[in-house]
């Protein structure tokens, strides 16, 4: 798993960089291991996250998250609901107790993606509302 967080290089590719940031490679490699999602409309779902990380040889599952409390453990990533700052909803990967956020300074003052900023953050910027997790080997 990367150490050097991932800027998503697409309008809709959040969940790209969170697949290659886990695999370590960069976005353009990670982007390769989905089937259908290019990153430029929001049609990026849990499944398709799911198929590229198995595709790069990591067991993951998915579900939704229900009011319930979730110890998120490295290596997951969530899916924070629509808001106005994430119109679309945002992925962002746990590692070492951080938030991987593949466009950390998108806002108001920086919506343009050619100066988006890849980055940690202490917590997550939004509501958590899908969980995608390692599946540990029995």
């Amino acid at each position: 798993m990367g150490v050097k967080a991932v800027a998503q290089e697409d309008p809709m590719g959040c969940g790209i960089a969170c697949v290659a940031f886990i695999c370590g490679v960069p976005y353009k490699s990670g982007k390769c291991l989905f089937n259908r999602h290019d990153g430029t409309k929001p049609d990026c779902f849990c499944p398709d996250i799911v198929d590229a990380l198995q595709k790069s040889g990591r067991a993951y599952n998915w579900s939704r998250i229900r009011g319930k409390r979730i110890h998120f453990i490295d290596g997951s990533i969530v899916f924070i609901r629509r808001s106005r700052t994430f119109p679309a909803g945002h992925f962002l990967v746990r590692w070492k107790g951080k938030w991987m956020d593949p466009w950390l300074n998108l806002d108001a003052t920086c919506p343009d993606l050619s100066r988006a900023k890849a980055g940690f953050r202490k917590r997550l910027p939004g509501k958590a509302s899908y969980y995608i997790f390692p599946i540990k080997p029995d």
